[in-house]
């Protein structure tokens, strides 16, 4: 008995189907993740003064910043870092810092 060498079959329909099917949840998946960063929050600039510390700046916005109420300070000064591209929790005077603001 011989036996039957089993080949897959491709036909251009399920090829051009797959795909169409890839490419649509490549286009939804970028299209979810860029509105993750399109939100509609507004910004404000603050401009550090001598002596200011992150700790300060966000304490003053855990009290006066509706958006961060509910935040723990340790938790906005990582949202403030984040939002101004800082790798660590040096400031200086006169750097101008973008906050969120609702």
């Amino acid at each position: 008995m011989k036996k039957k060498n089993k080949k897959f079959k491709f036909s251009k329909l399920k090829v051009i189907r797959n795909i169409t099917i890839i490419i649509i949840l490549s286009i939804i998946f970028f299209t979810l993740k860029c509105n993750a960063y399109n939100n509609n929050y507004f910004y404000k600039t603050i401009v550090v003064t001598k002596g200011q510390t992150l700790w300060d700046i966000a304490k003053n916005e855990k009290k006066n910043n509706n958006y961060y109420k509910n935040d723990d300070i340790r938790i906005i000064i990582k949202k403030i870092k984040k939002l101004n591209n800082l790798n660590n929790s040096i400031i200086y005077t006169n750097q101008k810092l973008k906050i969120i603001h609702n």
